[in-house]
């Protein structure tokens, strides 16, 4: 399945059967998957046994598998985190592996931020199936035609508590990620910052790369720039 695909048909998942998933495919799903990020990120397969008696829980998300991701608590290094684990949840979609984001686990003794993405196979159909901000609700300007596919691409990442923090400024081929403040408490804060990742990943996934060191062309009241990203036509 290509990964463009498979924006479109990942899904978040909250029962997941015991199916076993080899090795190999897994060591595949991750390797060289935090080659491209300037901030380090670590990333550790957790099977549920360890997971159940390492981590305290907001709420029970029960799969044979957790993805577990790690990084320093500040805003670039949290957008990679967001970044690594999406490329992650597309690589497990283009294998017929169902994920969930799980931010509701922490580390009894963890120093960085951590969170997790379950995975598996599903064995009932327990979907979580949200609505989602159309591109254009998520745009600060006119999306040109040329992007559009990147517009539709971002409104359709998952995001911390269905908010959708992330909006997009387009000028010629570049797009500006920023993300809208909201009056949120520290946590969901540090959630939307994973959120502009993840809403990255999918813009790479539909062939935009990274901009290094761009300011943000325009800085729009209520909003946080983030990264800025060009469409290499």
């Amino acid at each position: 399945m290509d990964i463009k695909d498979c924006i479109e048909k990942r899904v978040s998942v909250r029962q997941f059967d015991d199916t076993f998933i080899p090795d190999f495919d897994l060591n595949e799903i991750v390797n060289n998957l935090l080659v491209y990020y300037d901030n380090k990120v670590d990333c550790e397969f957790i099977t549920r046994e360890n997971f159940l008696n390492s981590y305290s829980r907001l709420f029970d998300l029960k799969a044979p598998y957790y993805l577990k991701l790690s990084a320093a608590n500040y805003k670039e290094a949290l957008f990679d985190l967001g970044l690594a684990g999406e490329t992650a949840v597309l690589r497990f979609t283009s294998k017929n592996v169902l994920t969930c984001w799980y931010g509701g686990a922490q580390q009894k003794d963890g120093e960085n931020y951590s969170i997790f993405i379950a995975f598996g196979k599903n064995s009932k159909e327990n979907v979580r199936k949200r609505n989602h901000k159309t591109a254009s609700e998520l745009s600060i300007n006119s999306i040109p035609s040329l992007h559009l596919k990147g517009g539709i691409a971002v409104a359709l990442a998952p995001s911390a508590m269905n908010l959708q923090p992330v909006r997009l400024y387009y000028k010629e081929n570049i797009v500006q990620i920023f993300r809208k403040k909201q009056l949120i408490s520290p946590f969901i804060k540090e959630m939307q910052y994973i959120d502009c990742g993840i809403a990255a990943a999918h813009l790479q996934a539909v062939g935009y790369e990274p901009l290094k060191n761009l300011l943000a062309v325009n800085n729009f009241s209520g909003m946080e720039y983030m990264a800025a990203y060009e469409l290499n036509i």
